[in-house]
């Protein structure tokens, strides 16, 4: 493998093995400038691999098309009605979409959009966004060719809302906004305990600490401090409560997505050296060779030897891809998803 392509090819592999070796992803993001112009990177992670990807919007369909390695395609079908039904599409869009589209049948991007000009030419700006994201969303979820992510383990953006079935929220952050109000120790020693005994529960889980720990985390966030800006922050967070508490069911996922923050700091750190790349080969090579950068620290193989190898088709180190389903095979990360 002695070209770009052969990189490429590799840093996809490793992408499907990464999705496939645990059922739960960290997601982050950075901006990037691109040529001038702002974007974003995204950073997708777990403790086998770190995938960077750059894209011109910080939006739902733009995360939603790198989790389904860049194939993303398009079907109406019960998922897609009642997503667009809690969005609210106005009710002769969806007659449309009911009457016309050719139903349980899967479109790629460029037949969808013929599809939507010629049936909904009058779509604004946000239904039609709306349109995109819940028809992607339901081909992503029905499709079996590319591993689907259960939980992200993320911050609560809103572009992260709805990607998967769970969203694992991280605590840190929770614990970050309440320590910066500085009004009372209290909350913060009791939600500090609380991260400890969360923490003490990944290593040990059992049905009689997971009730503890609920209660416990309702007696942290359930009363009124009379402080209106900490009283607004702790409300917020109990909202989050079934989000910040997946980890009762699925103990191998994180409490925090400090790994994918740490990927993006990367990101950061060569946009403070390099600035951004000036076209979209350069986009290209960042992504690539940043993933397979992170990747070969992950895996504890040295990129020079990995560079080597390849270069030189000595052999020495087998693709990056196998290496990490052998690994996700012996450390199993998922294991509490074979129970449900």
């Amino acid at each position: 493998m002695n070209d770009g392509r052969g990189f490429e090819c590799e840093r996809s592999q490793l992408e499907r093995a990464g999705l496939s070796s645990t059922e739960w992803q960290g997601i982050d993001d950075t901006a990037t400038r691109v040529n001038g112009v702002n974007q974003v990177c995204e950073v997708i992670t777990n403790p086998f691999y770190t995938s960077y990807h750059t894209v011109a919007h910080k939006d739902r369909h733009s995360v939603l098309n790198i989790l389904c390695g860049h194939n993303l395609q398009y079907r109406f079908n019960e998922e897609a009605r009642a997503l667009l039904t809690v969005w609210k599409l106005p009710k002769c869009y969806m007659e449309c979409l009911e009457a016309d589209w050719p139903y349980a049948t899967t479109l790629s991007r460029f037949q969808t959009g013929q599809w939507l000009a010629r049936h909904l030419p009058q779509l604004g700006s946000p239904p039609v966004s709306s349109v995109w994201n819940a028809l992607g969303l339901a081909d992503y979820h029905w499709q079996s060719e590319w591993p689907v992510v259960s939980p992200l383990v993320c911050d609560d953006a809103p572009q992260r809302e709805w990607l998967t079935a769970e969203i694992g929220l991280c605590w840190c952050m929770r614990g970050d906004t309440t320590k910066s109000l500085r009004r009372t120790p209290l909350t913060l020693e009791r939600f500090c305990v609380l991260l400890a005994r969360a923490f003490s529960y990944q290593v040990a889980p059992t049905p009689a600490e997971a009730v503890r720990l609920r209660g416990e985390f309702e007696r942290v966030f359930g009363p009124v401090t009379g402080y209106v800006a900490l009283d607004k922050q702790i409300a917020k967070t109990r909202a989050k409560q079934e989000q910040l508490l997946a980890v009762l069911w699925h103990p191998e996922i994180p409490l925090h997505n400090n790994a994918s923050e740490l990927a993006a700091r990367q990101r950061v750190r060569k946009r403070d050296i390099s600035f951004g790349p000036r076209s979209e080969a350069g986009v290209w090579a960042w992504d690539i060779l940043q993933s397979l950068v992170a990747t070969c620290c992950k895996l504890g193989i040295s990129f020079y030897r990995y560079i080597h190898s390849r270069l030189s088709a000595s052999g020495n180190i087998a693709r990056l891809g196998d290496i990490i389903t052998a690994r996700a095979n012996q450390l199993n990360l998922s294991a509490s998803w074979a129970t449900l």
